[in-house]
């Protein structure tokens, strides 16, 4: 079992790392955050009225998100003890981090922040994420890929519907050369010319889209926030690998924050969160699935 508390010590505090292990054994605190959405510790939760509501054609010309268009294709990705190649669909990825601007937009009819809106959204859990990309498949009239019931959520990611990348497209945007680490040539010395990380963001989210994208045109997929993906955490495995593991305790975020040291910003680098789990450098940007 992988505990947060012992994969990023310094991120997290005792009581943090405490509460979903005590949720675990005792209570059913994925239920809780579902049924009620002003709770403090999922404060962007996006609850059902909002979801079901007859004001999307008002908002929908305003939320029409920037995605970039991923070939089919193949990548080499790593475990322990080998080396592999993962082929996947064409699939579409938002070009930058998800931002408080969109995120008001969509849940409140847009809230005027200037001086936050080109941030990205933090201090979204998992579940809160899922919950915006159902919000936004309503919105623009798509078929919802997750289904939320009470503590559980079912997904079909062949839907048309926003959701969250999977690791393995996540990765495959990513791109990196030989040696997979980083997209940009060299090593982590680059870094600040692609990415808000410890060495120049100066301990605080910026802007999206200010540092130079990838080859596939996105930007921020190292550091600024660090973004939630689809699947569970898991052992990757030749034979799995391309669908992530079928259960866990935990959810993958990928991409380093702005506060994280270059080996954090590796395309394979992985961190384990639960579910619930808020943290302020902590975001998500949208996928689709398209017809190939």
């Amino acid at each position: 079992m992988d505990f947060p508390f012992f994969y990023s010590p310094f991120k997290m505090s005792l009581f943090s790392n405490i509460l979903p292990l005590f949720c675990l054994f005792f209570l059913a605190c994925e239920n809780r955050y579902f049924d009620n959405p002003v709770d403090p510790e999922s404060a962007f939760y996006v609850n059902e009225q909002l979801a079901s509501d007859t004001n999307n054609n008002n908002i929908a010309d305003g939320l029409e998100p920037d995605m970039a268009s991923l070939s089919a294709g193949c990548y080499q990705t790593k475990t322990l003890d080998s080396s592999f190649e993962i082929c996947l669909q064409g699939f579409l990825l938002q070009k930058t981090e998800l931002t408080e601007g969109e995120y008001r937009t969509a849940i409140q009819g847009y809230i005027p922040e200037p001086e936050t809106d080109s941030l990205p959204i933090t201090g979204i859990s998992w579940f809160d994420a899922i919950a915006y990309c159902n919000r936004l498949s309503t919105i623009h009239k798509l078929d919802k890929v997750y289904i939320i019931q009470d503590d559980s959520v079912y997904s079909d990611i062949s839907k048309n519907g926003f959701r969250l990348p999977t690791e393995t497209e996540w990765e495959y945007a990513y791109g990196a050369g030989e040696e997979g680490k980083y997209y940009w040539e060299g090593d982590s010395t680059g870094a600040k010319n692609y990415s808000w990380f410890s060495e120049n963001a100066e301990g605080q989210l910026h802007a999206i889209g200010q540092k130079k994208p990838n080859a596939n045109g996105l930007y921020d997929m190292s550091g600024n926030a660090l973004e939630w993906v689809h699947d569970w955490y898991g052992v990757r495995t030749l034979d799995k690998s391309w669908a992530g593991a079928d259960s866990g305790i935990q959810r993958i975020a990928k991409g380093g924050s702005f506060f994280d040291k270059a080996i954090y910003l590796e395309r394979n680098n992985r961190q384990a969160l639960r579910p619930i789990v808020t943290r302020t450098y902590l975001g998500f940007r949208l996928a689709r699935t398209t017809e190939n």
